[in-house]
């Protein structure tokens, strides 16, 4: 969960300097990207059963998910930034790829919570808090250091790259 968590709000991140970048203004729209990717969560969460089965594979195909998602928006941010498009085409593509950042991380969700054996609130509350701690993390971390070092594209790469050794990890590791 602390992988997802990372991956979502750096991916939000990386949204967010896209369009500071490709715009020069980001203030308008930040409520815009929250709001697909809260969304996004709902329907990961409320959907997650109907579209994974509560599996260690689902839960690498979530990861694999959220690695390719991860390449589609540095490559999108970079087309974007050598080719003239619409801002309302962008905003759109932009609030369709949160959404679906959004779907995986609250799929996860659930997917892990009802992987792991316990007490309801003890499993949610461990979730939950792992959700949140790779969050503060990856958004501390994507902001501050890797967008400035690395710029976009090659930050959206690490980002799925570090999920494809999530995917790898989950798969030589036997116990979750």
């Amino acid at each position: 969960m602390f992988a997802a968590g990372f991956s979502g709000a750096s991916l939000e991140i990386l949204l967010l300097f896209g369009l500071q970048i490709l715009f020069g203004n980001i203030y308008q729209y930040t409520a815009l990207i929250f709001t697909f990717f809260m969304i996004g969560l709902a329907i990961g969460a409320k959907c997650s059963k109907v579209f994974f089965k509560y599996s260690r594979l689902s839960l690498r195909l979530i990861h694999f998910m959220i690695a390719l998602k991860a390449i589609i928006a540095a490559l999108l941010l970079f087309v974007l930034h050598h080719f003239e498009v619409s801002q309302f085409i962008v905003y759109i593509f932009i609030s369709v790829l949160t959404g679906l950042i959004g779907f995986a991380v609250g799929a996860e969700f659930l997917l892990i919570s009802n992987l792991l054996n316990g007490k309801y609130i003890s499993i949610s509350g461990n979730t939950y808090s792992f959700d949140l701690i790779g969050a503060a993390v990856g958004a501390i971390i994507t902001s501050i250091y890797l967008i400035p070092a690395l710029g976009t594209l090659n930050t959206g790469i690490i980002i799925g790259l570090f999920n494809i050794l999530i995917v790898l990890y989950l798969t030589l590791y036997r116990k979750l």
